[in-house]
């Protein structure tokens, strides 16, 4: 994905998910002092890379039904 054309997302997440990213931010700040590691960018590669797998699953599976005939099912009777 490019960051070229980002845009701003605002989310909700539950407290106990908050409390994790800014415990990972400060685990990766602490093995790396010269990045600056926050919960927002932890969060972001998480959803990029979720956008990114589902896009793979669906490219999958429009493949997989694309290959088998019309009219067509892979349950035998």
């Amino acid at each position: 994905m490019s960051i070229l054309n980002d845009i701003f997302l605002m989310i909700s997440i539950p407290r106990e998910c908050n409390k994790v990213l800014n415990r990972m931010a400060t685990a990766r700040s602490r093995r790396n002092p010269d990045l600056k590691v926050t919960a927002e960018l932890i969060a972001r590669e998480a959803v990029i890379e979720y956008v990114d797998e589902v896009e793979r699953i669906e490219a999958g599976l429009k493949a997989c039904a694309e290959d088998q005939p019309a009219g067509s099912s892979d349950t035998e009777e």
